[in-house]
């Protein structure tokens, strides 16, 4: 009889314990879970709060350096070609006959003062007289030169004699090259109008190629 009352009473506090338990438990999971959660969402945007300041600033200063770099970049490779541009000049030499103003001489000089141009090529566009557009290139007088040093130059002409005319005339002397340390050529034109004086006799000069 005394056992069956132990074990009544045991019984008594083991379920009275268990709903205190379940009661503790009920009371303290939702609260918590919740303050848990408020807390978490607070500090993490703290964080950022926090973090948000430096972290632009960090971002922006790469971009800016970037973009230094890049100009940086660009403006040393525009300096060293700067440094080994080709400076050409063309100019009228004289005319083998004064009457036939596409019977004239230019002289191309390579201006440079350190380096060598390659590869010489040219090429005349003509327009007066009978000619209206005419093309000549390679022929003879326009043979081609495979180097021009520092301060060097050579004569050429448009290949075309034996046709005196009366007016003007227009030209376009090219000359297509490669510069030294560069893989891409070049060209290089000039355009020019003859004109005539009293005696019949032509004058080159310089003129706009836009026009």
């Amino acid at each position: 009889m005394a056992s069956q009352k132990r074990r009544v009473r045991n019984e008594r506090k083991r379920q009275k314990a268990e709903r205190k338990r379940q009661l503790r438990l009920k009371d303290e999971s939702a609260p918590q879970s919740s303050t848990h959660t408020t807390t978490t969402t607070a500090n993490a945007m703290a964080n950022r709060t926090t973090r948000h300041p430096a972290g632009w600033f960090v971002r922006h200063v790469k971009w800016f350096w970037s973009v230094i770099g890049v100009i940086a970049s660009a403006a040393s490779i525009a300096g060293g070609y700067s440094l080994i541009r080709p400076n050409i000049t063309i100019e009228p030499d004289f005319l083998k006959n004064e009457q036939e103003p596409f019977s004239a001489y230019f002289r191309v000089k390579n201006d440079e003062y350190f380096f060598s141009i390659y590869d010489l090529r040219f090429e005349c566009e003509f327009t007066g007289g009978q000619f209206t557009g005419a093309v000549s290139s390679g022929n003879k007088g326009q043979e081609p030169e495979k180097v021009l040093g520092p301060g060097e130059s050579a004569t050429k002409n448009c290949s075309t004699a034996g046709f005196r005319m009366a007016g003007q005339a227009f030209l376009v002397f090219s000359v297509r090259f490669r510069p030294m340390i560069w893989p891409v050529p070049r060209t290089k034109r000039e355009r020019f109008a003859a004109i005539q004086d009293d005696r019949g006799v032509f004058h080159w000069t310089h003129r706009p190629l836009s026009e």
